[in-house]
């Protein structure tokens, strides 16, 4: 550990702070002193930190050494594979082995003799491979000689007018270019951006960003509202033209428009899965004014954006484009640090998991919600998560010195260093596979992530659900916590908790309750953190962990469709369901993965896949989906951030449906006694209809609509052409939300009446027309 302390030293000279020791203190202390809180150290106040932890606890400086260190431009925002994160590393491998902790794996050590040697039992280590990283190594935009351009040659700069992005190949290219208007295929009232003449083969596409822009600086689709409809996603672009052989792509930003997202530029690089295989650059208003004046003379950027508002405006470049981008993926490794409290007597083959990720997003080349600084400005990641990870330390010291004293039966506790949350859990699905010991022997698992910007005392404690008795066990000590704690049955969000619930463990994830705008940008820093609550909140989970290690009894798992309904999800008794669609089915609402997309949805158009495990909306995580799409109102748009296969892929502009999401259970849930009344109503001549349709709906589906499990043969449904697999999706122009609204539509409707229905099949829309028959007749 020789190295590691001498890591710990050099971080604190460079930081100004000893490590975990009572000292500790600003360069700026000799400032005018601001007013401190008596028990708050919060961002809002922003004191002077030096002052105000000479009037705290032992605990809350121990913290602050911690959390000031690992938030420091010493760990460099603490990416995996790089220094600083290695540095970090050292850092929490230095506390654990100072507090007396074991170290679980092997390590290979080289003997005097060059031979290797395998020590047991010797680091805290536990390495996995991750995906790969893409790098830009070159970036060339020439307009080259044709007539109307004034100079022959002309190169942009890299970097200021244009970046190359991960949403495409690298690539050489030489070839005409076209100026396609919005890459759009497909808008309302016929509008498309290709005419019946276009070639776009072998040609480089320049088209710009969003979707027609109308007087308001929003869509022209919007009808004078604010937003847009959900045809502005780059996925939907870039097929668009890729599919007509497009050689290369030029995304410009357009002038005219109120979204502040046209006065930034994809970040280049990054871990984003390339959607086609040409290169794909993207340009700012500005480079693409000087662009289209030197091809086009007296046109500026403006008139050829409102001619392609009208749509099937499509103007060749003279001369030709060249395109030159280099990417080169390197594959990255990450390692989990991992230490385990031996237990005592007979409870100590059990075990108890405490985590927190350790890793943040280095200069944000990936995930960061700042575009202006993506790549650009360091992302020290105070609250996400050096938090979280300083809770954790400051956790593992009590309980090694409650241990020691301790002279009764105790559980193991494994302390774990997540690396790779933020590129999509990777270190916590590491571990599920690759325990420390039986995942059977484990009993619970408490995660923090973000408990450092505490506002009036509010945090968020969820999971307490996902075990038989153990809302019961946590909450007399949560009583006695000086915090306001917001206990939830059901975990929330997408963090590492999620990988362990997915393996059938009981789990409790902590989590600031009120969210703040510096997530995922360069001013999440350590300043800003409330250290006093945020040691609270690590007493807590000290509280809880230590009574469920003497506790004699384990929690057993209680699966998803045993727990309650959140209070939250009901009013006045009845359950409520989201107004709008996503369009995606997920295989349980909280760890957020996703198992199916609705054909022709708005989630399908925008490239959400199955296996996308969805971890932000609009740059914050999710930590409620359900909840956020109640919140919103059909015709909003989210960018949405997707982990896939290792790589963090942000989908912008993807629009809300009408109507719900499907959660698709695990296992076969029997059905609940009102979707058993809906379908009785519709196929039941003992519900009391007394016409018969034809169609049994899948159980539990709120994906929008209602979806047939079933057609009975013979019946008006199967006559009219319905088939398994269709969803209905509207009944005589009023849209139908599940098979309770189909029953009782169903119940209105006499023998003869002739409606007509809207279902969807394979991703396209169709219109039948259905003569209903009193139920018996030819049934």
């Amino acid at each position: 550990m020789a190295a590691a302390a001498s890591a710990t030293m050099s971080m604190a000279r460079a930081t100004g702070y000893p490590a975990a020791s009572a000292q500790g203190g600003d360069a700026v202390a000799e400032k005018p002193l601001t007013p401190m809180p008596k028990d708050s150290i919060a961002g809002d106040e922003r004191p002077w930190i030096a002052e105000a932890l000479a009037n705290v606890s032992e605990e809350v400086r121990t913290y602050n050494d911690h959390l000031t260190i690992l938030a420091s431009p010493w760990m460099e925002g603490r990416l995996p594979g790089t220094p600083g994160m290695e540095r970090a590393m050292e850092y929490m491998e230095y506390y654990f082995h100072q507090y007396g902790l074991q170290a679980p794996f092997p390590k290979e050590v080289e003997n005097s003799d060059g031979t290797i040697a395998v020590q047991s039992n010797a680091s805290y280590r536990q390495p996995f491979r991750l995906g790969a990283v893409a790098t830009v190594k070159r970036a060339v935009l020439e307009v080259r000689g044709g007539a109307g351009i004034e100079q022959p040659e002309f190169e942009h700069g890299a970097a200021k007018d244009f970046t190359v992005t991960t949403l495409g190949s690298g690539g050489s290219v030489t070839a005409p270019a076209v100026f396609i208007g919005y890459s759009i295929d497909g808008g309302p009232n016929g509008y498309t951006s290709f005419p019946d003449d276009l070639d776009l083969e072998g040609k480089i596409a320049v088209m710009l960003r969003f979707e027609p822009i109308g007087p308001n600086g929003w869509s022209q689709w919007r009808n004078g509202e604010e937003g847009w409809t959900g045809r502005t996603a780059f996925t939907g672009k870039i097929r668009a033209a890729a599919d007509r052989g497009a050689a290369g792509i030029l995304i410009v930003n357009p002038p005219g428009t109120q979204d502040k997202r046209a006065q930034q530029l994809r970040p280049p690089g990054g871990t984003a899965s390339s959607l086609q295989n040409v290169p794909v650059l993207h340009m700012t208003t500005e480079a693409g004014e000087r662009l289209i004046a030197q091809a086009f003379g007296d046109r500026t950027l403006e008139d050829v954006r409102r001619s392609a508002d009208a749509g099937q405006f499509a103007l060749p470049f003279p001369g030709e484009m060249h395109i030159e981008a280099k990417i080169e993926q390197e594959q990255t490794r990450a390692e989990n640090i991992v230490a385990v409290l031996p237990g005592k007597g007979r409870l100590a083959d059990q075990y108890i998991t405490i985590g927190a990720h350790l890793d943040h997003l280095g200069m944000g080349l990936f995930g960061s919600r700042d575009n202006a600084q993506a790549g650009k400005k360091l992302h020290p990641g105070a609250d996400d998560n050096a938090s979280g990870s300083a809770g954790i330390l400051l956790i593992a010291q009590k309980m090694a010195e409650a241990y020691a004293q301790h002279g009764g039966d105790l559980r193991s506790i494994v302390f774990l260093g997540f690396s790779a949350e933020e590129s999509g859990l990777h270190g916590s699905q590491y571990y599920v596979e690759n325990p420390v010991a039986p995942l059977e022997k484990h009993m619970l698992m408490m995660n923090f992530d973000m408990i450092g910007r505490i506002t009036e005392k509010s945090l968020s404690l969820s999971g307490l659900e996902t075990g038989h008795g153990l809302a019961e066990f946590v909450m007399p000590i949560v009583e006695r916590s000086p915090l306001n704690v917001v206990a939830k049955g059901n975990p929330k969000g997408a963090s590492d908790h999620t990988k362990f619930e997915g393996v059938g463990m009981p789990v409790l994830f902590a989590i600031i309750e009120n969210f703040h705008g510096d997530y995922h940008t360069p001013q999440d820093v350590s300043s800003l953190i409330n250290r006093v609550d945020a040691v609270h909140a690590a007493n807590l989970f000290y509280d809880i962990a230590m009574a469920a290690a003497e506790r004699p009894d384990t929690f057993l798992f209680k699966p998803g469709s045993e727990r309650p309904v959140e209070e939250s999800d009901r009013a006045r008794g009845r359950t409520v369901g989201p107004s709008v669609r996503l369009g995606v089915s997920l295989s349980n609402p909280s760890d957020l993965v996703v198992t199916g997309v609705s054909p022709g949805s708005t989630a399908a158009e925008a490239d959400v896949r199955a296996g996308d495990t969805i971890v932000e909306w609009n740059g914050a995580p999710v930590t409620d989906l359900l909840a956020l799409l109640r919140a919103s109102k059909v015709g909003d748009e989210v960018a949405l951030t997707v982990m896939r296969e290792g790589q963090r892929v942000v989908l912008e502009s993807v629009p809300l449906q009408a109507r719900g999401i499907s959660s698709t259970p695990k296992s076969p849930a029997k059905p609940t006694a009102e979707p058993q009344a809906s379908v009785a109503a519709s196929n039941s001549p003992r519900a009391g209809s007394r016409v018969m349709f034809g169609i049994r709906p899948v159980y539990g589906d709120t994906a929008g609509g209602v979806l047939a499990e079933s057609v009975t043969a013979g019946s008006p449904a199967a006559e009219a052409g319905l088939k398994a697999g269709d969803r209905v999706l509207s009944w005589n122009g009023e849209e139908i939300d599940g098979a309770r609204a189909l029953g009782g539509l169903l119940g209105g409707a006499k023998p003869g009446d002739e409606i007509q229905i809207v279902i969807e099949r394979d991703g396209k829309e169709m219109t039948k027309k259905v003569t209903l028959r009193a139920r018996g007749d030819g049934s």
